[in-house]
């Protein structure tokens, strides 16, 4: 029985670092072939004057380029006449829920929690308080109650304190994650370049 579980572990411990590195080398692999691919599409968004396009044609347009319809009509010109838009892209669909267009279309401005600098720091110091417990029972699971309880061979409670463990570790990364984009909203409302509205 006990060779059976260690042979169990081992062929465990081989699926959890094989199976990311798998991954991560197909994703090299096809790396420049989507960066091509993705070209070409956003090259057709701007051939066919896609920023002209009625509003329901520009997002399906964009959409398509960029496999997503995470864009309204509005934000399309806003993101793409940034001095990085790639960049801001990437950051502005991280922090959507907290950044809007203005009511002329010609800038983010900061919305909800984000829009009110009570709320911001309120928030901030919130998410951190509730960061610290879980970030520290995580460790305290993974450093010292999982190794003594499999040096005892309590198995059963091993597991059960590995996925605590698990859950203790994603909510701590939840917590500081959310506060961080409350700071990346702000930075990328300060740093946006502003659009001439049409006239």
């Amino acid at each position: 029985m006990e060779y059976f579980i260690q042979i169990l572990k081992q062929i465990v411990l081989v699926i959890g670092v094989a199976a990311p590195a798998i991954k991560i080398i197909f994703s090299w692999a096809s790396f420049p072939k989507n960066l091509e691919e993705r070209y070409l599409r956003i090259a057709r968004f701007f051939q066919c004057d896609g920023l002209n396009l009625p509003p329901l044609l520009m997002e399906a347009a964009l959409g398509a380029a960029l496999d997503h319809l995470k864009l309204s009509a509005t934000e399309i010109p806003l993101v793409l006449k940034q001095r990085e838009p790639t960049r801001f892209l990437d950051r502005y669909l991280q922090v959507q829920q907290y950044l809007a267009p203005n009511v002329s279309g010609t800038a983010f401005i900061l919305r909800s929690i984000a829009a009110s600098l009570f709320w911001r720091n309120f928030v901030r110091i919130c998410l951190t308080i509730f960061f610290v417990p879980f970030a520290l029972g995580s460790s305290w699971l993974a450093f010292f109650s999982i190794p003594m309880l499999m040096t005892k061979e309590s198995w059963f409670q091993a597991v059960g304190a590995g996925a605590l463990c698990i859950v203790f570790a994603v909510a701590a990364w939840v917590f500081i994650v959310e506060g961080r984009r409350i700071t990346w909203a702000v930075q990328l409302q300060a740093s946006q370049r502003a659009i001439q509205p049409l006239t």
